[in-house]
């Protein structure tokens, strides 16, 4: 890979790597609801856990990323 404004050519990081597939796969399925959509509490329930698995992943995502930013500060003061 080549260097850009966005990446130094190494590609993404791991944690990086792992949210975009969440983010992709949540986006996938999302896409199938909204052309298959009977509005069936089956539908519904799924719809909850895409979600609740896509809000887990960025929350993760921002809690790591606030470990790298704030060093200095104990982990029980980072903020959710």
């Amino acid at each position: 890979m080549k260097p850009n404004e966005h990446d130094d050519g190494q590609g993404p990081t791991l944690i990086h790597d792992v949210l975009a597939r969440v983010i992709v796969a949540t986006r996938t399925s999302l896409q199938k609801f909204k052309h298959n959509d009977a509005g069936t509490q089956e539908e519904k329930d799924q719809l909850f856990s895409l979600l609740a698995g896509l809000e887990g992943a960025l929350l993760l995502g921002l809690s790591i990323g606030q470990i790298g930013t704030k060093q200095n500060q104990p982990l029980d003061n980072l903020e959710a």
